[in-house]
């Protein structure tokens, strides 16, 4: 079988579908040290680019574990605001704060019995990482507001694009805390090292999402998709094979059914017939406005993305964005 999932998920796991496809060295390694620890209660940190696959991993962690009929609950600690983040995570009790009508679980809690996926912890504030530090340590949190201290009993995964080891020697991220989570490190290689992966997740894809229907590849959208670096990785795959699926009106998807890349250069007004994105095809631009403006969007996310080495910060601010609006966009064009 060319499809090769990680280890087999219980009933009531996360479909098929959601799970790891590959048949390439790389991969098969992964796929079989998550079955090794997978029933361990160890630490788990994911390493990785953007849209690699680290939640998959945390899922399958999860699935072929003994917490498997417990809770698994996934925080993107990047997207949630410095203030509130303490609060989601260990929750609160009523009139902790203004706003604070009722009691809250927290994230910990919610996933007690279970799996916590922390990803992108990386881009968690210093203050906190302190916070999770003693939890890891006592497995114990303090609601906000609350006097005393609460067990809990579950399994931690946490996951980040960065390099932690820069980050600590710049003092981003907290050498001791760094230490606890890589008790057990697993490294996913980005898409354009996975071999013939491109065209086995293509097929995939397409046999999962086109409901039925009979699409294929061309020879010449193959080659297009292998000769493509993809950025975005595995994500980035699935969102173009959606979108050949919809804009293919028969069975057959070509290179212009794709929309890979993304525009090359602007600065001056182009015509109509000049090719500007990545594959060579152009921007309609007598065409509707939003789909020049996503295009182009898409690009200077991507461009400010690799200016800044992937820190999310320093992208925003170049882009004048909040980090917030940032990740709406980044997800808004799975580029997350």
């Amino acid at each position: 079988n060319a499809s090769r999932p990680a280890p087999a998920a219980p009933a009531g796991a996360a479909p098929e579908a959601e799970h790891l496809v590959s048949n390439s060295e790389l991969m098969r390694a992964i796929f079989k040290r998550i079955g090794l620890v997978a029933d361990s209660d160890n630490t788990v940190l994911v390493l990785g680019e953007t849209g690699t696959g680290k939640e998959l991993v945390a899922q399958a962690l999860h699935a072929n574990s003994a917490r498997a009929a417990a809770p698994f609950v996934a925080v993107n600690c990047a997207a949630i605001p410095a203030e509130l983040l303490e609060s989601e995570l260990f929750g609160h009790v009523k009139g902790a704060f203004s706003g604070a009508a009722t009691d809250r679980l927290g994230r910990f809690r919610e996933a007690d019995g279970g799996t916590l996926f922390l990803d992108e912890i990386g881009d968690m504030p210093l203050p906190m990482q302190a916070k999770i530090l003693r939890v890891l340590q006592e497995r114990e949190v303090t609601p906000v507001g609350a006097r005393h201290a609460l067990p809990v009993d579950l399994r931690v995964v946490a996951a980040t694009h960065r390099d932690l080891e820069a980050e600590v020697t710049e003092g981003r991220f907290r050498a001791d805390l760094w230490y606890r989570l890589q008790v057990i490190t697993i490294m996913l290689p980005p898409l354009r090292e996975r071999g013939d992966d491109v065209a086995l997740l293509a097929a995939h894809f397409l046999r999962q999402q086109a409901q039925g229907r009979h699409k294929h590849l061309s020879a010449a959208a193959l080659t297009a998709l292998q000769a493509y670096d993809w950025p975005g990785n595995v994500r980035e795959l699935r969102n173009t094979m959606l979108r050949a699926i919809a804009l293919s009106e028969g069975d057959l998807i070509e290179p212009g059914h794709l929309g890979l890349g993304a525009v090359r250069a602007w600065g001056t007004t182009p015509s109509p017939s000049v090719p500007v994105t990545g594959d060579g095809a152009a921007i309609d631009w007598d065409g509707p406005l939003q789909d020049a403006v996503e295009q182009l969007e898409s690009f200077m996310l991507r461009r400010a993305l690799e200016a800044a080495g992937g820190n999310r910060s320093e992208a925003a601010r170049h882009l004048g964005l909040s980090r917030q609006q940032l990740y709406r966009k980044l997800a808004q064009y799975d580029l997350e």
